[in-house]
């Protein structure tokens, strides 16, 4: 019987056409899934990071709006005029008010104090130097028996520190010193000195007498005046960001880096009605400093890395800017009305 040779078993499996056509849908998948997943990645990062400039600004806001709120605060306001030992006496005088303003570039020639410490942390924006009671707050321990005696006040941190201008009042009297020494007794109070000195180059120049010229109950307060300037800039070997400077110790306090400009505008009381009527002034239309009753600040907080696919705008200033990198920007504004005045 003649051999019939085997018939293959027909052969089966994939084109070319369709390994190219499930190529080309597996790619589109894949890249789906990466695009989805880098977008997902780039809208985290940008909601991290706002959220980051937008706690920054938020506690930037807070510690402005309390030395905002603390300034023009001399004292007792019914105890005026003070009693004034010191050498410089105009040091820390309220009939100057306690708010004055800077344009971005102008020259800080006009009290109040502490303007070198500022100028060397260069300036880059507007500027506010707020004066008033800083630091220092407590009460006396015991009454005072002799008006020329050391003041004896309740333990508190900080302390006061020689060189610091003062004051005490009981809303009958009030007397401004500057300290000369500063220590601890055996009752664990403190004892501030106020002795006669000359002290050159510090915010009170010395005390011309020791005398305070009145008598203090226990209970009276006993204060520490400065002057704390703000403003967004970049002192040497620093970062940029916005600073406090207090013109007593010189201090440069970082506030937050993520703020890249500051603008001030103020209300202004010019008929002396007590009601404001002119509104948006730059510093340079302030002709007096007292007849402030408000003062809006503007913050424009920055991400410090890129996490924008593309170039945006913000409003700052009442003006639209496109923003010079990919940067996340938020504006963040404060209007509070003074409450010394």
């Amino acid at each position: 019987m003649p051999f019939a040779p085997e018939r293959r078993a027909s052969q089966s499996g994939f084109t070319i056409v369709e390994l190219m056509i499930a190529m080309v849908l597996g790619m589109i998948v894949i890249g789906s899934a990466v695009a989805l997943f880098v977008n997902q990645r780039s809208t985290s990062r940008l909601a991290s990071q706002m959220s980051d400039i937008q706690n920054e600004g938020r506690i930037a806001i807070d510690a402005l709006a309390r030395d905002l709120r603390a300034a023009g605060d001399f004292g007792c306001s019914l105890a005026e005029p003070p009693i004034n030992t010191l050498v410089t006496t105009t040091a820390f005088d309220s009939s100057a008010g306690g708010v004055r303003g800077y344009d971005k570039g102008a020259s800080m020639t006009t009290p109040p104090a502490g303007q070198a410490a500022a100028s060397a942390a260069n300036p880059a924006s507007d500027i506010i130097a707020l004066t008033g009671i800083n630091g220092v707050l407590t009460t006396l321990a015991a009454a005072t028996t002799s008006s020329t005696a050391d003041l004896k006040v309740a333990l508190n941190t900080p302390a006061p520190k020689s060189g610091d201008v003062a004051i005490i009042t009981d809303c009958i009297n009030l007397s401004k010193f500057q300290v000369t020494g500063y220590s601890t007794d055996s009752d664990g109070n403190g004892v501030v000195a106020h002795a006669i000195t000359s002290a050159s180059g510090t915010l009170g120049g010395g005390n011309s007498k020791n005398d305070l010229g009145a008598l203090y109950p226990a209970g009276a307060t006993v204060a520490t005046l400065d002057t704390r300037w703000w403003f967004v800039g970049q002192p040497t070997n620093k970062p940029k960001g916005l600073y406090r400077v207090d013109a007593s110790s010189g201090a440069k306090i970082l506030i937050s880096p993520k703020i890249a400009d500051m603008r001030v505008r103020y209300e202004v009381d010019s008929d002396g009605d007590g009601i404001a009527d002119l509104f948006g002034q730059t510093a340079s239309q302030v002709s007096n400093w007292k007849n402030v009753t408000a003062v809006s600040v503007e913050l424009l907080a920055r991400s410090d890395q890129n996490v924008q696919n593309v170039t945006t705008s913000y409003v700052f200033g009442g003006q639209t800017v496109t923003a010079p990198d990919r940067a996340a920007y938020l504006p963040l504004r404060l209007n509070l009305g003074l409450r010394n005045r």
